[in-house]
C-alpha cells in the first residue's frame, strides 16, 4: 500500500482525558484564523467539502460560527475518522459527515453541489504521488461538484527551505510539537524524489514512552503550477494569499490559493 495512505493512523491518541479535553480545545483554537478567511471571503452560511479532514476541526469551527449549511469530512485516516466521529458526538452536532474513503476512489457526484471545497494542511500534495496525473483529474471532478459562484481553497508548500538545506538530495531534521499535542517530537529524514519531496517521520511521545513511524510523499508545486493547474480545469479568477491573517504562522514556503467557478 502506498504510504501516502497509511498518514497519521493511530495519531491521537492520549494519556488521559485531561490531556484530550486540552487538545480538542486547542485544535478548535488553531483553526480560528482559517475560518475568520473563510467567513470573510464567503460571508453566506455554507455547504462545505473537506478533503484530508482529519479530525474535522475546521468544519466543526464553521459550525460553531453558524456559518456551515452541511459538511462532508473526507479523509484516509479511519483512526482520524473515528476520533472525529467521537468529538462530533461530543459537540452534537448533525451535520457534518465524516467519511472514510480515498478522494479518488469516492464517487462525489452523489453529494450535493458545494459552495466550498477545501484542502489544508498540504493534503492536496499527497494525491499525484497516489497516481500519477490524478491532481488534474480531481480538480476537474471538484469543480464540477461546486455551485455556481463556489469555490476551491488549497494550502501547499514548496518546501523550498528543506530543499535549500538538503546535501546530496537528503536532510536529517526534527520538530518539537506545543505542549497540547500527544507527541513531543518528530524526527524528519527528507530526500528528493522526483518532482516530489519523501518525508519520513518518527514520532516521539511526550514522555517517551512510545515511537511512532510514518512515511509520506509530497509532490510540489509551484504558485505558477497551482495557477495553471486551477485554469485547465476551469477555475477563474485564481486568488494568491500568502497567509491566512497577519496573526497566522503560516510558513515562508506555504501558500493559499482560492479559485472560483463562474456563476
Amino acid at each position: 500500500m502506498h504510504p501516502n495512505l497509511l498518514a497519521y493512523e493511530s495519531y491521537e491518541q492520549f494519556s488521559s482525558t485531561e490531556a484530550e479535553n486540552e487538545y480538542k480545545k486547542k485544535k478548535l483554537a488553531g483553526v480560528n484564523c482559517q475560518t475568520d478567511f473563510v467567513c470573510q471571503k464567503l460571508d453566506k452560511v455554507l455547504k462545505v467539502l473537506e478533503i484530508g479532514s482529519g479530525n474535522s476541526k475546521f468544519l466543526f469551527s464553521l459550525q460553531k460560527r453558524g456559518a456551515l449549511d452541511v459538511g462532508y469530512g473526507v479523509e484516509i485516516s479511519e483512526s482520524r475518522i473515528d476520533f472525529a466521529n467521537q468529538w462530533k458526538e461530543e459537540l452534537e452536532i448533525d451535520n457534518v459527515h465524516n467519511v472514510y474513503s480515498n478522494i479518488l476512489d469516492m464517487d462525489i457526484s452523489i453529494l450535493p453541489k458545494f459552495d466550498l471545497i477545501y484542502c489544508v494542511d498540504l493534503a492536496f500534495q499527497f494525491i499525484d504521488p497516489l497516481s500519477s496525473g490524478s491532481d488534474s483529474i480531481l480538480l476537474s471532478r471538484l469543480y464540477d461538484q461546486l455551485a455556481p459562484g463556489g469555490s476551491i481553497i488549497l494550502e501547499l508548500d514548496t518546501h523550498k527551505r528543506i530543499q535549500e538545506k538538503m546535501i546530496d538530495g537528503e536532510l536529517k531534521t526534527w520538530q518539537e510539537f506545543p505542549q497540547h499535542d500527544p507527541w513531543k517530537y518528530a524526527l524528519w529524514d527528507c530526500s528528493e524524489d522526483g518532482d516530489a519531496v519523501r518525508i519520513s517521520k518518527t514520532f516521539i511521545k511526550r514522555d517517551m514512552s512510545e515511537i511512532s513511524e510514518s512515511e509520506v510523499i509530497l509532490k510540489n508545486y509551484s504558485r505558477d503550477d497551482m495557477m495553471s493547474l486551477l485554469k485547465d480545469a476551469g477555475f477563474s479568477s485564481i486568488d494568491i494569499f500568502e497567509e491566512w491573517s497577519t496573526d497566522s504562522s503560516t510558513l515562508d514556503d506555504e501558500f493559499i490559493i482560492m479559485g472560483y467557478r463562474k456563476e
